[in-house]
């Protein structure tokens, strides 16, 4: 879907999230959150991947966007429950090397706190990812776009 890294840091930040680059195969920002927030633009972006091609996207989610992390085929059906029982979709669905992540805009009104838990221990229950989490995004390795704005990617 995306012919560089580049191409979808672009995509992201034009898709609202506040990107942010990660060293390749790990979760470990390259720089510091808030002096790269604090300059965030197209123009960084471009330069930033145009030198460093390799390097992974990720995003700092926010508190207006929650993302739900199912990391187990438990947790996977825990989170379709959910779906079902408030008849909600998310804007956003991608498949990781364990799971899945869901994405949905928050309303100003609403309330969250991140929380996780371990999946070995607790292979039912579903990470909550929001406000200064930062969540990996495709084409990283292991994530990969199943639907956009409740459409398929394929």
């Amino acid at each position: 879907v995306f012919g560089s890294r580049r191409e979808a840091a672009l995509h992201w930040y034009d898709y609202g999230f506040a990107v942010i680059p990660v060293l390749p195969n790990s979760k470990k920002p390259f720089l510091g959150w808030n002096p790269w927030l604090d300059d965030l633009s197209r123009v960084a972006i471009i330069k930033h991947w145009t030198r460093h091609r390799d390097h992974d996207v990720g995003f700092i989610v926010g508190n207006d966007t929650v993302v739900l992390d199912a990391d187990a085929p438990q947790s996977v059906a825990a989170l379709d429950a959910l779906e079902a029982r408030f008849g909600i979709k998310p804007m956003l669905v991608v498949k990781t090397s364990k799971g899945v992540h869901h994405y949905f805009r928050r309303a100003a009104e609403t309330f969250a706190t991140p929380d996780s838990h371990s999946t070995a221990v607790h292979p039912d229950r579903i990470d909550v990812k929001t406000g200064r989490s930062m969540v990996i995004l495709p084409p990283s390795p292991g994530k990969t776009i199943v639907s956009m704005g409740g459409c398929d990617a394929e």
